[in-house]
């Protein structure tokens, strides 16, 4: 496709999961236009970026959660792309408001056990792979680094 901007690493931007089936003008302006922003904080000034405190404001407070997360990432990289480095191959797996569902089904907050932990660490992780492709599609951003359309 021509008018597509690069990542810089790979080729093309990723498009699997940014526009689903739903159309958005912000994005797909962005697409014809190559105009990609970088994230949320791209042209924002130094004061207006004060206003995302990513560690001290996430990081900082959610430090043992976001640890089991970061090993749901892990064990899905295992599973989804075994012997390649770690990256989130957003083509194999785009329903994650079902499996969010699925996932706290499999929650119990009474229940101790790996499983149970695994579960709920899961729709977190889902929860942020939704949230991340809703803000590519309604901002016009680029797929994070280590996200690739990967079937």
């Amino acid at each position: 496709m021509t008018g597509l901007s690069t990542n810089g690493r790979d080729g093309p931007l990723p498009l699997v999961g940014l526009l689903r089936s739903r159309n958005d003008d912000t994005t797909l302006n962005a697409l014809v236009t190559g105009e990609l922003k970088r994230d949320l904080l791209d042209g924002l000034n130094a004061e207006q970026r004060k206003q995302y405190p990513l560690c001290s404001g996430v990081l900082w407070y959610f430090w043992n959660a976001l640890v089991r997360v970061a090993h749901v990432s892990w064990v899905g990289n295992q599973q989804h792309n075994p012997g390649q480095p770690l990256h989130w191959a957003r083509g194999k797996s785009t329903d994650q408001t079902d499996c969010i569902i699925r996932h706290l089904g499999e929650y119990d907050p009474g229940d101790m056990s790996d499983e149970s932990e695994l579960a709920i660490a899961s729709v977190v992780w889902r929860s942020l792979a939704e949230l991340e492709v809703y803000l590519e599609r309604k901002y016009g951003l680029r797929p994070p680094v280590n996200a690739r359309s990967d079937v």
